[in-house]
């Protein structure tokens, strides 16, 4: 997450993947992003990585029952 206080980068990409052997190699179950402002401070920018991520995991849980990897 630090290389996004020093980059142009607005919407940063979030994805809930599924696990497999290679990192980052599984199948995308979700994917969303966050908006980050220019005057964001590393704490508000790991409030709303943290916000997202929790609203990803709940998508995922009410779609559980019926997903089929």
């Amino acid at each position: 997450m630090n290389w996004i206080l020093f980059s142009a980068a607005t919407d940063i990409s979030i994805c809930l993947i599924e696990a497999d052997k290679k990192p980052d190699s599984g199948k995308i179950i979700l994917k969303d992003f966050f908006k980050i402002s220019k005057g964001d401070i590393y704490e508000e920018i790991r409030d709303k990585q943290a916000k997202a991520s929790i609203k990803l995991v709940s998508d995922f849980l009410n779609i559980y029952p019926n997903y089929k990897s």
